[in-house]
């Protein structure tokens, strides 16, 4: 399992204004397999927001990984279970 740093966790909320930019992003330029690239072009355009996590983040892209990442907090929780 990967613990997130600064730039490989990333979270995206992207709103239904957003549609014609990706859609004219992929038409013109867009590499759909690369979404550092999306944002790259999207930050020129609107504005980007980004937050810093104070505590440790987690990729949990799998059933495996998420298993993972809640015996880790269960442990925090219950230290003598």
């Amino acid at each position: 399992m990967r613990k997130g740093g600064l730039s490989s966790s990333r979270k995206n909320r992207t709103g239904r204004d957003l549609i014609p930019l990706i859609k004219e992003y992929l038409n013109e330029e867009g590499n759909p397999d690369a979404p550092g690239y999306l944002a790259r072009c999207l930050c020129w355009r609107v504005p980007i927001y980004a937050y810093l996590f104070s505590e440790d983040c987690f990729d949990i892209g799998t059933p495996e990984s998420y298993q993972e990442v809640n015996d880790i907090y269960c442990r925090k929780l219950n230290p003598s279970g």
